[in-house]
């Protein structure tokens, strides 16, 4: 081995000398770029090293220099889904078990992107070869989700029955026998199989949280604190039941707020992701001040992580300590400089400074690490147009791609609006919060839990039938454009060629309104008008209550612009592309102002 390169970079790289083993293959490769081994060792320790832009290229240069590695399809294949570049990673998945049939880890991986991306067949199929190959616990949970996603919910609990019986302690069979009977409509089922199984498993913090979201979805909200806060106690480093209990406590103005966090610091004070997540927490509540300290805490104790930096730099930049925070986010793209978070943020910095070509090589930056990020979009749409470019206007192309639907009459009623009073008195049942969720735009009002369109209620199925047709009437309108974020994505067929990717309610009071946001992930987005206060359906000067575009949460003053306002009607329902940025003007009244949001993506 000492007179080969490539196995002392291996290595070196094996036992964590990532700086040996960089300089040995960049010597390696310096002589001998065609080296397929050798670019392929390049391009993981690029990814390690949170170089992602230069790890695509080593793949692509291994691929170039033997396409016949279906190891390297499968990295490649992984770090393109990380990116969310979800075809193409699917195309190297595919590639990969196509050069080895008997390859469980490329099945299983290409498995689980396909249940992702709602190609559920495809997913199935895949998951089922990769449990053959190696019936491994993960690939029985990956195929009972795949089977449950589909609806498919018999073959979804023979999956759970039969990872119980072979992996009898591992507590996955056992939340996935129970999410698959709560879809069935056996929820006190469901809780009694997580219950009887808390004795049987290992991980019984895991079946304590899933008790604690059955009891979220069915409003029990002091089961699911307790639940939660179980879950807790067992593994203080849970960062999704922090996430949950403390937004049923924010929401319910409870003074344990943030108290887990405090609790489990103290079990694992070195864990970064907990300050983290705290300090977003803080924020998201207006505790400005305390997320900065925890922010400083953490660097203090833990070292200069990158994430953490950036926490610095976003709350500087939002006081105004612009020089402090461009010293912080250099500072982050340094240790991580392909993260697109990081980016944007830059971007957003230079825009506050009107440096708008400085903010431009940032976005492209972002853009190339996940094309179809809509907050990049967005950003790109803003930035245009304050330079005054033409791709503003073809990118946010309001007279074509803005929509105002009446929605379509669901049988057995009179008519929209008949519906719509039924559907409200529904709703309104369904919002037991004392005020806004942290991390959301709603402002003095509440949001749900869950996602509403997937509950089988009669009414909330006949309001997604009535969007799937106005969905399929939008998209049929619209001519597709290779070059366009949104239009090169139009689905060839347009009632089945797209899924609902998410769906809530937002109940608003007096002074309620959205802030100014794009959804990151969407493709396309919707709100449905379900009730409107007479401030809402009179407001023709002042605009109260009504849906905004264009104007921006950067707060740029006589910059900011409100390209169009629609006024919202009951029954109606308004489409936009999920980069547009758009808020909500707040209204005063005693009437509530409800509304069902939805995102969707195209299957392709």
């Amino acid at each position: 081995m000492r007179g080969d390169p490539f196995r002392l970079a291996l290595a070196a790289f094996q036992t964590g000398d990532l700086v040996a083993a960089q300089r040995t293959v960049s010597a390696l490769l310096a002589r001998e770029p065609r080296h397929a081994d050798g670019q392929h060792l390049a391009a993981l320790l690029a990814k390690q090293q949170g170089r992602l832009l230069d790890a695509l290229t080593h793949f692509e240069a291994s691929l170039a220099a033997n396409e016949r590695q279906p190891v390297v399809h499968a990295n490649f294949g992984n770090l393109l889904k990380d990116l969310h570049r979800y075809a193409l990673a699917e195309q190297h998945y595919r590639r990969a078990t196509e050069l080895m049939q008997t390859f469980a880890e490329a099945w299983y991986q290409r498995g689980v992107l396909a249940t992702e991306r709602h190609h559920l067949g495809l997913a199935v199929d895949c998951l089922k070869q990769a449990r053959d190959l190696k019936p491994e616990a993960r690939a029985f949970v990956a195929l009972g989700r795949a089977e449950l996603t589909r609806g498919e919910h018999m073959a979804a609990l023979a999956a759970a029955r039969r990872l119980r019986e072979l992996f009898p302690r591992d507590a996955r069979g056992v939340a996935l026998q129970a999410r698959t009977l709560h879809a069935m409509g056996q929820t006190i089922e469901a809780i009694e199989t997580l219950k009887a199984a808390l004795t049987g498993v290992d991980d019984i913090a895991a079946l304590h949280y899933e008790l604690g979201l059955l009891a979220s979805e069915a409003t029990e909200i002091d089961l699911a604190i307790r639940e939660f806060e179980t879950t807790l106690t067992r593994q203080p480093e849970h960062i999704e039941a922090h996430r949950a209990l403390n937004n049923l406590l924010w929401e319910r103005k409870d003074e344990r707020f943030i108290e887990s966090y405090h609790a489990a610091l103290k079990a694992r004070p070195d864990h970064a992701p907990l300050y983290h997540n705290m300090a977003a927490a803080y924020i998201s509540s207006g505790a400005e001040r305390e997320a900065t300290r925890a922010l400083e805490f953490a660097i203090e104790r833990l070292g200069r992580d990158p994430f953490l930096l950036h926490g610095l730099g976003v709350q500087a930049m939002k006081h105004g300590n612009l020089e402090i925070a461009r010293g912080f986010f250099d500072e982050a793209l340094k240790v991580a400089p392909d993260t697109t978070r990081f980016h944007v943020d830059r971007a957003n910095l230079h825009i506050q400074r009107e440096e708008y070509e400085a903010a431009l090589p940032h976005l492209e930056h972002a853009q190339k690490l996940e094309p179809w990020n809509q907050e990049v979009w967005g950003y790109f749409g803003l930035l245009w147009r304050l330079m005054g470019d033409a791709r503003a206007e073809w990118l946010d192309d309001y007279p074509r791609l803005l929509r105002d639907y009446t929605l379509p009459t669901p049988a057995g009623f009179g008519n929209i609006n008949e519906f719509m009073m039924t559907l409200a008195e529904h709703l309104r049942a369904r919002h037991t919060a004392s005020r806004q969720p942290l991390d959301q735009s709603v402002r003095n009002g509440t949001q749900t839990i869950g996602v509403l369109l997937d509950d089988p209620h009669p009414l909330l199925q006949a309001l997604k039938e009535s969007i799937r047709d106005c969905v399929e009437d939008y998209l049929g309108s619209l001519k597709a454009d290779a070059e366009h974020p949104f239009l090169s994505r139009l689905p060839t067929n347009t009632r089945t060629g797209w899924r609902f990717a998410g769906s809530w309610s937002v109940k608003l009071g007096s002074q309620g309104f959205h802030t100014n946001h794009v959804h990151p992930y969407g493709w396309l987005s919707c709100c449905n008008y379900i009730a409107l206060p007479s401030a809402v359906t009179t407001s023709d000067t002042d605009h109260s209550g009504w849906i905004k575009f264009g104007e921006t949460s950067l707060a740029l003053g006589s910059r900011e612009r409100i390209a169009r306002a629609i006024q919202p009607r009951v029954g109606h329902c308004v489409f936009f592309p999920a980069y547009f940025w758009h808020g909500t003007i707040p209204f005063v009244g005693n009437e509530l102002r409800l509304t069902v949001p939805c995102d969707f993506e195209p299957l392709v």
